[in-house]
């Protein structure tokens, strides 16, 4: 009896501390693509760079196969989810700045010279954010 009351304080004293430790936590990419429960019913302001929740969790499973802007694409998804569903704060101006990059290129559009390294950059700094790492504008 004894060890199975301390077995269940200490699973509940791990699940609490998970819950706590996600709900603080910015989330990525992997995180967002596999919990769509958590944001498939909220409303997200995707900034024009897509039409719905079904299209952007799409875009997260979409292998990126070497283009740039299918890779800014799920850094910036999981970025405006952790903003808009997550209730984040902080990273406002770079989100909004890779989104007008994103809309400008196209997803899916495999983008070449300048075009690329802006997405790649981007992406580097989305996915600092998302991991609550130090990030600066590109």
């Amino acid at each position: 009896m004894k060890k199975s009351i301390v077995a269940s304080l200490l699973l509940t004293a791990v699940f609490t501390s998970m819950i706590v430790s996600t709900a603080n936590a910015w989330l990525t990419p992997g995180y967002w693509k596999t919990h769509f429960e958590e944001w498939e019913t909220a409303t997200v302001n995707w900034r024009g760079i897509v039409s719905s929740n079904a299209e952007a969790y799409g875009w997260l499973w979409t292998p990126p196969r070497g283009d740039a802007s299918i890779i800014l694409a799920r850094a910036l998804i999981a970025a405006i989810l952790n903003l808009d569903v997550a209730g984040h704060t902080g990273g406002e101006a770079l989100v909004a700045a890779a989104a007008s990059h994103l809309v400008t290129v196209g997803i899916g559009t495999n983008p070449s010279g300048s075009g690329r390294a802006m997405c790649i950059a981007y992406a580097e700094q989305l996915d600092n954010l998302n991991n609550d790492l130090p990030w600066t504008m590109p």
